[in-house]
């Protein structure tokens, strides 16, 4: 599990938030940065502490989440892989298996789930892969799947259902943003997910 630290600093009145730098500075005039938090983006919400009159700012991580999948034989065993960053941080966490009788449609969705499964509270992040399976289901398919009762707009069934209904839920708790890149297209971490999937799938078959 990466570690994700919650940052926190205790408003008091005549304090100020100034998003612009993201950052804390006394309201004085004197411009002095009290503490300024690296991040994509802050600012969530803000809970009154009853009976002291101040509040807390709460700052959400943000993490670049690069994902691939790999078959061999589509159905056949497959491998996914994943990497997990934050950014503005220095956590990186780098996680690969594999499964039998599987496609490659499915190990994509699946490094996307287990990326997520290692974040453990809500973050804001950018899925980064070369599927468009993955970018555009969650970009511009999935709504509207839910909407149908989990059909097409040909009014078919989902396929990976199963997989497509645990990413509706991930969308309710993280903000996700999907970005498609061409694969093997000397995309460093894209090229390193799929060396991951691949000899996921190596070691599945010699077990």
């Amino acid at each position: 599990m990466i570690a994700l630290w919650e940052r926190r600093r205790r408003v008091r009145p005549g304090d100020c938030l100034n998003a612009g730098v993201m950052a804390f500075s006394q309201c004085d005039g004197s411009a002095k940065v009290a503490e300024t938090l690296i991040l994509s983006s802050m600012i969530h919400y803000q809970q009154r502490d009853a009976g002291l009159n101040s509040a807390y700012i709460y700052a959400v991580q943000s993490f670049d989440l690069f994902t691939d999948g790999a078959c061999s034989g589509n159905p056949g065993p497959g491998g996914w892989g994943f990497i997990l960053r934050e950014i503005g941080g220095f956590g990186e966490l780098l996680q690969s298996g594999a499964e039998h009788g599987t496609t490659n449609n499915r190990m994509e969705l699946t490094a996307v789930i287990r990326g997520f499964d290692s974040i453990s509270k809500p973050s804001q992040v950018r899925v980064i892969s070369d599927s468009e399976y993955v970018v555009k289901g969650l970009k511009e398919w999935l709504t509207g799947w839910k909407v149908r009762g989990w059909k097409t707009a040909a009014k078919k069934p989902v396929k990976n259902i199963d997989l497509w209904q645990q990413l509706d839920q991930i969308r309710a708790i993280h903000t996700v943003n999907p970005v498609w890149i061409r694969g093997h297209a000397e995309h460093p971490e894209n090229t390193k997910c799929d060396e991951m999937a691949v000899a996921a799938i190596v070691t599945l078959r010699n077990r």
